[in-house]
């Protein structure tokens, strides 16, 4: 009968410490929650979450569009034949900077050079399509845009699901989530000063 007892015993004390180490585990990550840390870089990943979602509502629904005169562009075409389909690789040259557009289809020397309307983002003024008057209901996509916008859709999908399954409320989740954001978002705002001639 002592020997059932100290067998109780030695159960509950381990079923104790366990208790014991979760409520550690749940005090310290209270402590964090409250920590001026984990505020700061909660407010950097909102803020380069609501940045990107920003950008790919731009680039997705067509928002922020600029007239753009041909002045200011200068088009040059490279007309490549296959078959009976003509590609067009059009280079342009904006704010210093040139980009590249493929289109897959026959189109007119003329159009090349009409006014085109450019979409860019409110932040970062990276050009994103373009699009020719004559060819109203088409969008050429922007060759150097996609990459910028493969990378927000990374984060912004990579920090749906940490928010989603609240793994931003631990430690290194977080620090791994912020890096990430941190990392891209300084990546690309040296792409958008360097399209401006600001470095």
């Amino acid at each position: 009968m002592i020997q059932n007892d100290n067998d109780f015993n030695e159960k509950d004390i381990r079923r104790l410490k366990r208790e014991l180490i979760l409520l550690k585990r749940k005090r310290l990550q209270v402590q964090f929650k409250n920590s001026p840390f984990f505020k700061v870089l909660s407010i950097i990943n909102i803020f380069i979450l609501i940045i990107y979602i920003q950008f790919i509502l731009s680039y997705i629904l067509d928002l922020n569009t600029t007239l753009i005169s041909n002045q200011n562009i200068d088009f040059k075409t490279y007309p490549y034949e296959s078959g009976n389909i003509k590609l067009y690789n059009i280079i342009f040259h904006y704010k210093n900077y040139f980009f590249r557009v493929k289109i897959n289809k026959e189109l007119d020397q003329t159009i090349m050079y009409s006014d085109a309307i450019i979409t860019r983002d409110n932040f970062f003024q990276i050009p994103q399509k373009l699009k020719f008057i004559n060819l109203n209901n088409k969008w050429f996509l922007v060759n150097e845009s996609l990459g910028i916008l493969t990378i927000c859709a990374i984060i912004v999908f990579t920090q749906s699901i940490a928010y989603f399954y609240k793994q931003n409320e631990y430690l290194y989740p977080l620090l791994a989530i912020s890096f990430l954001s941190i990392i891209s978002f300084i990546g690309i705002s040296i792409f958008s000063l360097f399209i401006h001639n600001f470095i």
